[in-house]
């Protein structure tokens, strides 16, 4: 595997998933490039056609009554709004799912910071990261594509050893893979 749409596509097929969310259509580059029965796509400025919801994922969750096998989180990378999007998206699942989240193993301090500045960039994500591996939630990620977290939400909950107390990029870098559980 290489990338977020090859994670999320094997997810569903090993899995028989039938109900995929996307938060963050943006182009659709991801959304079209996943094969799943039902897809719905959320983001309040889509700049592609096929996006079935032009609105932020809040107003989006407020309304919304359904569940979703996966739900692939890539909307925006600030750690309140991932964190929000994480929570709700827990929500919207049906037992057995998983969410995914994109841009969690940013690879130097320019790409974690909070605001857009050029270049690469993944945001505070790997914040909210860094509260689920607080909260002893079961995550593994992938170091590739600036890195692809799936969490499963459903699964026993692990004893955190070491918990993390300081959410900067700094701690976060020091002790990534603890955190991360990164697949090798």
């Amino acid at each position: 595997m290489n990338n977020r749409m090859q994670v999320i596509n094997d997810l569903i097929k090993n899995q028989d998933y039938k109900d995929y969310l996307e938060i963050g259509f943006e182009y659709g580059v991801s959304f079209h490039a996943i094969i799943c029965e039902n897809k719905t796509a959320v983001d309040p400025r889509p700049r592609g056609g096929g996006c079935t919801h032009a609105m932020t994922s809040d107003e989006f969750f407020a309304q919304n009554k359904d569940k979703f096998d996966i739900i692939f989180i890539d909307g925006d990378h600030s750690y309140e709004q991932s964190l929000r999007d994480a929570m709700n998206a827990k929500k919207a699942l049906k037992e057995g799912g998983r969410i995914v989240f994109h841009d969690t193993h940013p690879y130097n301090a320019h790409q974690a910071k909070p605001d857009f500045t050029g270049g690469e960039w993944c945001g505070e994500v790997y914040k909210t990261i860094m509260q689920l591996y607080n909260m002893g939630e079961n995550l593994y990620t992938y170091k590739f594509d600036y890195g692809v977290t799936v969490w499963n939400p459903h699964a026993s909950m692990v004893d955190v050893v070491d918990p993390i107390n300081e959410y900067s990029y700094e701690v976060f870098d020091a002790n990534r893979e603890l955190i991360l559980n990164i697949v090798k």
